[in-house]
This record gives C-alpha cells, sequence and structure tokens, in this order.
C-alpha cells in the first residue's frame, strides 16, 4: 500500500538540446504532477509489469534515478512520464532526466529516490519525519541483492547527514575533529558498526551514524583509536606509532542525546580493545 504524500510544485518548462542526441529534451516532467498521480502509476506498474509499462507510456530503461517503495523500485523518468499520461496531461517526446527535473521534484512530492550513478548524491530533507518516512518505506532487511550486495538505507542516512548533495567540494564539518572539508572527504560513519547493528538500529537514522572525515577520524574511530565520551569529548587511546595529541581537548561536534546511547556502546566495546 502506497501512502499519498503531499503536492508537487510547479516547473517551468523549457528546452535544451541533449547532446549526441537530435532530439530537444523537455524540462519539467515533473511540472504539474501530483503524488496521486505517481501512487496511479506505481499501482498500474505493478499490476502489468515493467516492460508494459515502459511500452505503454514510451519510457525507456535508463535507470539514474530509481523511486523506492518497499522492495519495488521503479525507473523515475519512466514512471513520471506513465504519470503524465494517466493524468491527461500532454507529454513531449523526450525529457531531461537530471536531478532538478526528475529527483528534487519526486523528492518533494515525500517520495524516496536513489541515484545508481552516484555514491555521493542521496536526498537531503531538512524534516527528520520526512527522512523517518523514507526509512520505514523499507520492507524486509536492509541488505538486498542487485549486481551485488548493497546498503539499502545508506542513501537516506548520507542525505539525513547534510553529505548526499552530490557536490564534492561542498564543505560540511567532521563530527569528529570539526574540521570543515569537502563533502567528498567525508563518509556516513556508523557509531555502532553497521554488522552489528539490528535492523532498527540501522534505521535509526540519522542517530545511529555521524558524518566523519577520511582524513584520519573515519578509520582512528573505526578502530578504537578514539571515541567520545558521556558529555562529547574526544577520547583517545595511545598505540605506538600513532600520534593523537591533535585530538585532546576537542568536543565532537556529532554527539547529541540521541547518539549518546550508541557512543556508549562504541566507548564499552571499542576504546579498549
Amino acid at each position: 500500500m502506497v501512502t499519498l504524500p503531499c503536492e508537487s510544485s510547479h516547473v517551468p518548462e523549457v528546452t535544451e538540446p541533449s547532446p549526441g542526441n537530435s532530439r530537444r529534451r523537455v524540462a519539467g516532467i515533473a511540472a504539474g504532477v501530483t503524488a496521486a498521480n505517481i501512487v496511479r502509476a506505481i499501482e498500474e506498474w505493478r499490476s502489468i509489469g515493467r516492460q508494459a509499462f515502459l511500452r505503454s507510456h514510451g519510457g525507456t530503461s535508463a535507470q539514474k534515478y530509481l523511486l523506492v517503495e518497499g522492495t519495488d523500485e521503479f525507473d523515475a523518468l519512466a514512471l513520471l512520464r506513465g504519470a503524465r499520461h494517466l493524468a491527461g496531461l500532454p507529454v513531449a517526446p523526450a525529457y531531461r532526466g537530471d536531478r532538478a527535473n526528475v529527483a528534487e521534484p519526486l523528492r518533494r512530492l515525500g517520495f524516496f529516490v536513489e541515484n545508481l550513478a552516484s555514491e555521493t548524491e542521496s536526498p537531503i530533507a531538512p524534516d527528520p519525519h520526512l527522512i523517518q518516512a523514507w526509512a520505514a518505506r523499507f520492507t524486509g532487511p536492509t541488505d538486498a541483492w542487485s549486481s551485488r550486495t548493497i546498503r539499502r538505507e545508506q542513501g537516506i542516512l548520507r542525505g539525513a547527514l547534510g553529505i548526499g548533495t552530490g557536490d564534492g567540494s561542498r564543505l560540511h564539518q567532521c563530527g569528529v575533529c570539526g574540521r570543515r572539508v569537502p563533502e567528498r572527504l567525508l563518509v556516513a560513519a556508523h557509531i555502532k558498526p553497521r554488522d552489528l547493528c539490528t535492523e532498527s538500529e540501522r534505521l535509526d537514522i540519522p542517530a545511529i551514524a555521524m558524518a566523519a572525515c577520511s582524513l584520519g577520524c573515519d578509520a582512528l574511530f573505526e578502530h578504537g583509536y578514539l571515541s567520545v565520551g558521556e558529555s562529547g569529548s574526544v577520547l583517545t587511546r595511545q598505540a605506538a606509532g600513532i600520534d593523537l595529541s591533535a585530538y585532546r581537548g576537542l568536543q565532537a561536534s556529532a554527539w547529541n542525546g540521541d547518539r549518546a546511547k550508541y557512543f556508549e556502546w562504541h566507548r564499552r566495546h571499542w576504546l579498549h580493545r
């Protein structure tokens, strides 16, 4: 069963040539499309199958963006095309399939959209309730198989931590050392290792993780050389060949009440091993 999110905002129709393609790709495929239109398209897709849906509405099998509902995945651009058909809206021969025209409008409607072509672009929603709603739509385990095992919640997690813009040069603060570094140098670091988390802990987003830089903080925390105290102070474990003096006296910006229990777990199990 699909829950109806909010309605879409209007996106103006403009045209832009597509490199290597004589057809002019039209922007604004989501203009006028509502959440109800998307839900209707999803229901038809599920009823007749993917290939029949694509044939019926003229969509393609390109899968840069996928709309995820439970364990089902839908080609986002084709789904929007079908939604326009079903709503009686005009349909152009070819549409632009970029973030501004496909992913962002669907995310504003409340749907969860993944970018398979990028490991760094994720939906960013300032409303934590929307993040939790996206996570709640996953049914079954968070591990799923495509051609490889994927972490289904990882895109939501990066977005919830504010490091999913896809702009690698955008600066964001490391939750341990506090340095502002390019987003491409930050990872969504699980405070309690993911493979030891329960399913509910994996979906405790974003409390289960923090943004940690790959300049040292991620690895040092992962291997227990660093941890975070009860009030947010950075703790260190001395080891031969590792100088951690730069961390003394630091407060971890990632510390908050929601993460306290996971930092406590890390202190007890990882700091002194």
